[in-house]
């Protein structure tokens, strides 16, 4: 028994000796070892691979019976990670578009000395509006009065109808019961103007001129000079012509004064009382005129932005037009406007 552990000593130490001999001449290197785990290396690679390739499916479906708890937690947290990216996407393209709006509602049309109040449309969403009206969240307290202009950026959208201390009813331009004095501007082409340029150049014709001449002519005895007038010679005269430069220039026009109607909602506005003879073609703009239509003065200022005139007809049995006007303004999507401030007296 001693012997066989004596024995089973010595070869752990000589295997030690071994090893430990072999490392350090690996760490220096040696090219007998160096040839030798090569020779190695490319023996039992196909064995390695073998065997790889057939513990592969354990290795898989170990790994698939004891991970796939952390893989779909893993998952699930990805999934919520990217649906809560989505929403910041979405919210961030909200407030763009919230700014851009805002943005856009700021640049008023020219209300001269007025002063501009905005007011918040109040009461839920359009759907729920009574027809051609909403409520906004101005009042008399900040200076609102009944008559007053409603107006957004693309141009005149209602009046106020009542006012309360805090609240105001809006009345939108479709509605029936809204009429506004209007007058159209159109554009339309000014006399041709014509011009000369300063430096233009030409050559005065000059005075015709008489040659005289000598001829003298001689004789075996003597000689005699006489003197023979000739005709005037032929002259030229070059002149250069004046450039001219006709200008066309389009310039707007008032074409006559009417009064504007609403008929009903989502319906183009109406206005009547034009002249025959008014020279109106669709296109032109249909803009406040600043009057009123009864004797009351106007809480309207002049030249705010109504509509567009799509069609232009004669009323049958009169001399007078009638024009079928489509609003600048969106009057189905309202969130915010502005009350024209305006007293006409001061």
């Amino acid at each position: 028994m001693l012997d066989r552990l004596r024995e089973r000593r010595t070869a752990i130490i000589v295997m030690s000796v071994i090893t430990l001999l072999t490392m350090t001449l690996d760490l220096r290197g040696n090219a007998l070892i160096d040839r030798a785990r090569s020779v190695a290396t490319d023996l039992f690679a196909p064995i390695k691979a073998v065997g790889e390739s057939a513990s592969r499916p354990m290795v898989n479906a170990w790994h698939g019976a004891f991970s796939y708890e952390h893989l779909r937690k893993e998952n699930a947290q990805l999934k919520e990670q990217a649906r809560g990216n989505e929403g910041i996407a979405i919210e961030a393209r909200a407030s763009i578009e919230e700014y851009l709006r805002l943005r856009s509602e700021m640049i008023l049309p020219n209300i001269g000395t007025a002063t501009p109040l905005r007011a918040d449309v109040i009461g839920g969403g359009i759907s729920n509006f009574e027809q051609g009206s909403m409520e906004i969240n101005r009042g008399s307290s900040q200076g609102v009065r009944v008559g007053m202009a409603v107006i957004t950026a693309s141009g005149l959208i209602g009046r106020i109808s009542q006012v309360s201390d805090t609240r105001s009813k809006v009345r939108l331009i479709w509605d029936p019961t809204v009429s506004v004095s209007v007058k159209l501007v159109g554009l339309r082409a000014a006399p041709p103007t014509t011009t000369t340029a300063p430096n233009a150049l030409s050559v005065p014709r000059p005075a015709p001129t008489t040659v005289v001449r000598a001829i003298t002519t001689a004789t075996p005895r003597r000689s005699a000079t006489t003197t023979t007038e000739l005709p005037p010679e032929e002259t030229t005269t070059t002149a250069v012509p004046e450039p001219t430069t006709t200008t066309t220039t389009l310039q707007p026009r008032k074409l006559d004064t009417g009064l504007l109607r609403g008929y009903g909602r989502g319906k183009l506005l109406g206005v009547d009382l034009i002249d025959e003879k008014a020279d109106v073609q669709p296109g032109d703009v249909v803009v406040t005129s600043g009057e009123a239509a009864t004797n009351l003065p106007s809480l309207f200022p002049p030249d705010l932005p109504v509509g567009r005139v799509i069609e232009a007809r004669r009323v049958t049995g009169t001399t007078q037009l009638f024009l079928r006007v489509e609003p600048l303004a969106d009057l189905d999507n309202i969130q915010t406007v502005t009350v024209v401030l305006y007293d006409p007296v001061g």
